[in-house]
């Protein structure tokens, strides 16, 4: 007797590490019954990835340990927040799909039953590992009483949005979260570089640049309540903090690259529209070339240049006031004539003697302009008479020397 209560107690002693064994060689998703349950199953994903909008498979397989039929009653499979499982062709999810019948009604001692779902994951989530629990609830007759049983497993799947993994590794942004800076960046860099401006202020996009993290991050940020701003006037104030898909992926994408091209764009339009402004033209006529000088805040004591002159006899001597001086060393110079002011008859006594004291103290070219904008009907303006009949465009070989600066206005009395 002694000897047969020993040899019980050995083998409740390995038991347990039978069990521990089995357990790690099935994994998570498997159950044995070495802990002598009558059921033992398996929890299978088609994927180990789930991506957003796209469902995947989750086969359920429960085998009957048990010498007599075990009748399956019901299933209820529980998921993290935001995954939702349904019946194989069922197209759209419960709430929680819990405390279902189960399809197969019983399973014979020694059978394997197999029961298929789908897991779809609803609404924004954030990406990470998700867990999956399925308990599955059934009941059996052995010598006559009825006994309840239970399996439970669980199997942990990894959420992804569709599409980040292929964009983000792509461009080799470390994090979503910094998406919207990096772009915004690289879209100011590459129109700049495109355009030949702001080389310097981002010579390079490196992604483990310390700079570039701080400013990244600092715009990524910012682009947070924006996000809000924008899907508040949308009906639906949120941000992509708490969860985000594949839409919310393509409108920070698309509005990034829209936010970083109007960077660019507007501060360009502008400068190139003063640049216009101030930029000679062939056509300009004295007014317009007092206008270009005021706003490039100049004066109007000017240097003259010598230069040669192509008139209808052949190459001339020349002279005339420097207009715009070339901005890059061997580009032409724009030229222009004297402008001569008359005093129409009936003119106000004063408007002469008011413009002669702004041009003898040598005021900007914007307040002899602005004064002569007021005096429009009092005083006209021509190119004086010579060599040049407006603005010209010389080369830089043609222009001979300089000569002493001098008033571009000629003071003659009505």
């Amino acid at each position: 007797m002694d000897s047969r209560r020993a040899h019980l107690w050995r083998a409740a002693a390995w038991r347990p590490l039978v069990a521990g064994v089995l357990c790690v060689l099935l994994g998570p998703g498997a159950a044995s019954a070495a802990d002598g349950s009558p059921l033992a199953g398996e929890l299978l994903t088609s994927s180990d990835t789930i991506d957003s909008g796209h469902p995947v498979d989750l086969v359920l397989s429960v085998q009957n340990r048990q010498s007599v039929p075990v009748s399956l009653q019901k299933v209820d499979v529980l998921a993290s927040d935001g995954l939702r499982a349904c019946a194989w062709r069922q197209t759209a999810c419960d709430a929680h799909f819990a405390s279902r019948p189960a399809p197969v009604r019983s399973v014979a001692a020694g059978d394997t039953a197999t029961l298929r779902y789908r897991l779809r994951s609803q609404g924004r989530l954030w990406p990470g590992p998700k867990l999956v629990v399925v308990s599955v609830h059934g009941r059996y007759v052995l010598k006559g009483k009825p006994h309840q049983v239970s399996l439970t497993l669980s199997k942990r799947v990894q959420f992804a949005v569709l599409g980040e993994a292929q964009f983000i590794s792509g461009i080799g942004v470390p994090s979503f979260l910094l998406l919207p800076g990096f772009l915004l960046l690289a879209t100011y860099r590459l129109l700049a570089r495109r355009s030949r401006q702001g080389e310097a202020a981002l010579p390079q996009l490196d992604v483990n640049a310390m700079e570039f993290v701080a400013l990244s991050a600092s715009l990524s940020i910012a682009a947070v309540p924006l996000f809000w701003v924008i899907s508040w006037f949308a009906g639906e104030p949120r941000t992509y903090l708490d969860g985000y898909d594949t839409q919310d992926l393509l409108a920070v994408w698309i509005g990034s690259i829209a936010a970083g091209a109007v960077a660019f764009s507007v501060p360009a339009a502008l400068a190139a529209i003063q640049l216009w402004l101030r930029t000679p033209q062939l056509t300009d006529s004295p007014g317009q070339a007092l206008s270009r000088l005021a706003r490039a805040g100049e004066g109007l004591t000017r240097t003259q240049m010598r230069f040669r002159h192509a008139g209808p006899g052949g190459e001339v001597p020349a002279q005339a006031f420097v207009y715009a001086a070339p901005a890059v060393e061997g580009d032409p110079y724009w030229l222009m004539p004297p402008i001569r002011y008359t005093c129409r008859a009936g003119a106000a006594p004063d408007v002469h003697r008011r413009l002669v004291e702004l041009l003898r103290g040598e005021a900007p070219a914007k307040a002899v302009h602005d004064f002569l904008r007021q005096h429009a009907k009092d005083v006209d303006l021509s190119w004086a008479p010579g060599a040049l009949r407006g603005p010209v465009q010389v080369s830089a070989p043609q222009v001979r020397g300089e000569v002493a600066a001098a008033p571009l206005l000629r003071m003659e009395a009505p």
